[in-house]
């Protein structure tokens, strides 16, 4: 299990069925969503002062100085385990999105006009997409509307948007995402996504220095 702290404790690592929707459109109780910590089900329309009893790493504020440990972020994803975390992170819930952003990044010229590079500090690069996402000429509208299409003026700013409200929608609408039925707030959903992100860039710049420390 992972507690608090995000340390990690042995615990079951099998997981349950997905959740299924029933005939009335909500979760039935008794369901298990996998990889939701010590598998508790699914309650219809549980309220989020419940869920911050079952899963209170979903509701806490992620911490910055944190985000390189799997076993926090397992934590903050309401994820047993780290191994269920790997898993997630794998699986379609966040890496053909995140695969996406790589081969985009790659379009993205060297001298685009706003400045998204390493000098810009964590908290402040996620502000920066987050306006974006919001700001009415190139809000969300056009990041959505599948397939996204490229005007030639997009940017890091834009395919970093693109990715996260793509992956947060994922795990909020589909049954086996940890965001799905536990009511937390979108800013909430937006920094544990991008917390991984973080995380995945740091596993990739390990591999490609033959560090064992990648994931």
């Amino acid at each position: 299990m992972v507690n608090s702290e995000g340390e990690e404790h042995e615990a079951d690592s099998s997981q349950g069925g997905g959740a299924q929707l029933g005939g009335s459109g909500q979760v039935p109780t008794g369901t298990e969503s996998p990889g939701t910590a010590s598998h508790i089900p699914l309650v219809s329309k549980a309220s989020r002062e419940t869920w911050a009893l079952i899963v209170p790493g979903l509701y806490s504020p992620v911490q910055q100085r944190k985000q390189q440990s799997i076993p926090y972020l397992a934590y903050v994803l309401g994820l047993s385990t780290a191994a269920a975390f790997r898993t997630w992170m794998n699986s379609e819930a966040f890496k053909p999105y995140y695969d996406d952003l790589q081969v985009k990044l790659q379009t993205v010229s060297a001298t685009a006009v706003r400045s998204f590079g390493r000098g810009q500090r964590y908290r402040t690069r996620l502000l920066m997409v987050q306006k974006a996402i919001v700001e009415k000429i190139s809000g969300a509208r056009r990041y959505i509307q599948l397939p996204v299409r490229d005007d030639g003026t997009f940017d890091a700013i834009d395919w970093h948007a693109v990715f996260l409200l793509q992956a947060v929608e994922h795990n909020l609408m589909r049954p086996t995402g940890p965001f799905y039925g536990k009511n937390m707030t979108l800013d909430e959903m937006q920094a544990r996504i991008w917390a991984v992100l973080a995380r995945a860039n740091l596993s990739a710049r390990h591999r490609r220095r033959g560090d064992e420390r990648s994931i």
